[in-house]
């Protein structure tokens, strides 16, 4: 097997340095957080802003769910946790098809209907020293799309999703350095205090937003984490890269960095978790860019053995999304007041709370079966009434339509919702059979009944080969939330082989 591993190892590396810098692709096209299309390739290097042009929908292509892609398993980014063993390597191949109908809101034409994606992925965080440790999630991956003409240049691409030391420098402090991926959070269905997540999605292989936060790419930061009996406590700094998409260190079509995505400006923050409760976990988030403070708070709580509460909540002062798309892809004055633009920043509350049920032993014996339902607000996104001009625009003509969508790829970029108000549930039953789980999703709108709807089976068919079906659903009236959506319908399956 050590061959094989050496072999891979010098594929992915080869990549970087022998046709560098990522293809440029524009950012997600689409509604929401669960609208960035399965299997849409957002790119390494594609600019924060969005474009405006109305291209092919980034929703749910069943083309790109990620294969099996966790990224380094048991590492939580934070106090080197996860650390030791040698790197270890995935081979993925996954099968994508969507379904498309025509919007209201024209959109420009659809994507493809199959396609597939190779991926070989390259992870871990083993020791180098008793004190110092390597983070590395790296992956290689070119697509094959029907109707489309394969160009391994333009079809390929090396993600750094995270690379990045950390040392040990004391029995009670810990400093890392390097792209690293931080997620913060406790709900499972939209996180207000990851204030890392705005434009890190490389590939959309999922509307699922816990296995979003693992496979994304991380920001480029230095920080430290000093614990003691009683709390945690972690400062960082993000430096800003000035950088044009696809152009640091080559100019080729392969592999890029995407630092103008996760390190565009500069950012300090905080984050402080009191130790010593038994039953209640509280996190305190302190979050600081040039005209962009924000703050936040997570809070979760086991009410009995089976039942947990949850919340996390966050202010900060910025722009909402119908301003913020506006500043590259202007609306007429009218229509964008119409929206709930304003024109400056304000203060935008962002709220999750939720429960989860884990279903008691004498109903299923030692099966994990568990139910969680959260509640999602978003001060930032449109009200009812803003959502009908969005539409009454779209018909009329009043915008063009490429400024319209780039309110709703805007919320796609941000992985925030689109509408002021969500619900989200999760089924998930761990060991269905023996080495198989099945989880299902639903993001649902309350103001008109609309539903994104996902449902997941993983099998271990070998101790190293895992094959995962995929497939969901948009439901919906034509101008309901997940209803006008250009991806209705979409399916993925997947070969996964780890060694």
């Amino acid at each position: 097997m050590a061959p094989l591993r050496t072999l891979c190892l010098a594929a992915i590396l080869g990549a970087g340095t022998a046709a560098p810098a990522a293809g440029q692709v524009e950012p997600p096209v689409l509604p929401e957080v669960p609208e960035i299309p399965a299997g849409a390739d957002t790119g390494e290097g594609t600019a924060s802003p969005p474009t405006g042009q109305a291209g092919p929908p980034i929703l749910p292509d069943l083309q790109e769910f990620p294969a099996g892609a966790e990224g380094p398993e048991g590492d939580d980014s934070e106090g080197g946790a996860g650390r030791g063993g040698p790197f270890q390597f995935k081979v993925a191949s996954t099968g994508f098809f969507t379904s498309y109908r025509d919007p209201v809101v024209p959109v420009g034409p659809p994507g493809p209907e199959w396609a597939d994606r190779l991926d070989l992925r390259m992870y871990g965080h083993p020791s180098l020293s008793d004190r110092v440790g390597l983070l590395a999630n790296l992956r290689l991956r070119t697509r094959f799309a029907d109707g489309e003409d394969y160009e391994l240049d333009e079809d390929s691409h090396l993600d750094v999703q995270e690379l990045a030391f950390d040392v040990k420098a004391t029995d009670w402090l810990n400093l890392e350095a390097g792209r690293i991926n931080i997620r913060s959070g406790v709900a499972t269905g939209f996180n207000p205090t990851d204030w890392f997540k705005v434009d890190s999605l490389v590939v959309a292989d999922t509307f699922d937003t816990m296995d979003r936060r693992e496979d994304r790419l991380g920001t480029v930061v230095a920080q430290g984490i000093w614990h003691n009996d009683d709390l945690v406590l972690a400062l960082g700094y993000r430096p800003e890269f000035d950088t044009e998409p696809d152009h640091w260190l080559t100019d080729g079509k392969v592999m890029g960095l995407g630092l103008d995505r996760t390190n565009a400006d500069t950012a300090v923050f905080a984050k402080l978790t009191p130790l010593g409760s038994t039953n209640l976990s509280t996190t305190f988030h302190l979050f600081y860019e040039p005209d962009q403070p924000g703050a936040g708070v997570e809070l979760s709580m086991a009410v009995s053995e089976t039942v947990v509460l949850f919340g996390e909540w966050s202010a900060q002062y910025r722009y909402n999304l119908v301003d913020e798309s506006s500043r590259w892809t202007p609306l007429p004055d009218g229509v964008r007041r119409a929206l709930g633009g304003s024109g400056h920043r304000s203060l935008q509350n962002q709220l999750a709370v939720g429960a989860t049920w884990s279903l008691p032993f004498d109903w299923v014996g030692n099966e994990d079966v568990t139910l969680t339902a959260e509640y999602h607000f978003n001060q930032a996104g449109l009200s009812a009434g803003e959502l009908a001009e969005w539409f009454d625009a779209g018909r009329s003509g009043a915008a063009s339509p490429s400024a319209l969508w780039a309110v709703r790829s805007n919320a796609s970029r941000r992985q925030e919702p689109l509408t002021e108000h969500q619900l989200f549930f999760r089924f998930a039953w761990t060991d269905l059979w023996d080495d198989a789980d099945l989880s299902a999703i639903a993001f649902v709108s309350p103001q008109d009944g609309s539903a994104l709807i996902q449902a997941d089976l993983d099998v271990d068919v070998l101790d190293a080969l895992q094959l995962g079906v995929s497939t969901y659903v948009a439901t919906g009236g034509n101008e309901s939330v997940f209803g006008s959506q250009p991806s209705q319908f979409g399916a993925k399956l997947s070969l996964t082989y780890v060694f």
